[in-house]
Parts: structure tokens; C-alpha cells; sequence
């Protein structure tokens, strides 16, 4: 299976360097696991009343972009933080 490429936005770089180095590791490793099997990771992840998916990583959310019909696929990273306030 072909894996598809992650793209970060501006905000999702800043967002994840302001996150503790510890945290943004498991999210930059989380997001390598999916875009091998993005299908899997995403089945049922889509934000209701928008066309982003939601991740998962501890407490912290990751909302991407996910654009198959591009060829290569890409995730591309929105936004990254804390589920209390990632989806303001």
C-alpha cells in the first residue's frame, strides 16, 4: 500500500513547537503510523458538520485535511492541541 504524505500548515508547526517536546514526538510518530494505513487511523473520524478528521494522541487532537485525490494522498495537519480548546 502506498503511504501518503504529511504536510503541516503554518499554525500546526508553531502549534506543535509550543507543545512539550515529549508530546510532539508522539504526535509527529502517531501521524508516521497513519500515513501508512490512513484508511484505518481515520474510519470514523470525521468531524461532524466539517471535512476534517480528528486524531487522537493522548490528550492532545490533531485535525487534518485528509486529501486522497491528490495523487501523491496528502494529511495535511490543520491544527494541533489540547482537546480542550484544539476545536475553538
Amino acid at each position: 500500500m502506498a503511504r501518503a504524505e504529511v504536510e503541516y500548515s503554518t499554525r500546526a508547526v508553531d502549534q506543535l513547537e509550543d507543545l512539550e517536546t515529549e508530546d510532539a514526538e508522539r504526535i509527529v510518530a502517531k501521524l508516521d503510523n497513519v500515513r501508512w494505513n490512513v484508511e484505518h487511523y481515520l474510519h470514523g473520524r470525521q468531524m461532524t458538520g466539517h471535512p476534517h478528521y480528528s486524531l487522537r494522541v493522548g490528550d492532545q487532537r490533531v485535525i487534518i485535511d485528509w486529501q486522497r485525490n491528490k495523487t501523491p494522498k496528502v494529511l495535511f495537519v490543520q491544527r494541533v492541541g489540547h482537546r480542550s480548546n484544539v476545536y475553538d
